[in-house]
């Protein structure tokens, strides 16, 4: 089991359906899961998640269920806004374009003959 503490969110958009959160977890690595992860985590594996507002109040994230729909909020503790909503967007990810590799045989392997 793992805590998680979440510092920013991905929704369809703005003030909507979550698609994903990123957290710190444990060794204060940066997570970043999509919502189906984070509901299989909660349910199954038994970790937890949370927002940390800057005033140091502190929101359980949980797993609501409506018209069959899964879908993450924070338990209701009255504060505005939204617990998730007022959490910054994730950062976009940065694709790492690694170049074709192009390999020169050694002088000292010879020539290779193939039959």
């Amino acid at each position: 089991m793992s805590r998680y503490s979440v510092s920013c969110t991905q929704k369809r958009e703005k003030h909507e359906h979550i698609v994903s959160l990123g957290c710190y977890g444990p060794g204060n690595t940066f997570h970043n899961f999509s919502e189906a992860e984070v509901i299989d985590r909660i349910e199954n594996r038994g970790d937890t998640f949370y927002s940390d507002r800057p005033d140091g109040h502190v929101a359980e994230i949980v797993v609501e269920t409506r018209l069959g729909e899964k879908f993450l909020k924070t338990k209701p503790d009255g504060e505005r806004p939204n617990n998730l909503d007022w959490l910054p967007d994730c950062p976009a990810k940065h694709n790492v374009i690694v170049p074709p590799r192009t390999v020169i045989p050694a002088r000292s392997h010879g020539s290779v003959w193939w039959c």
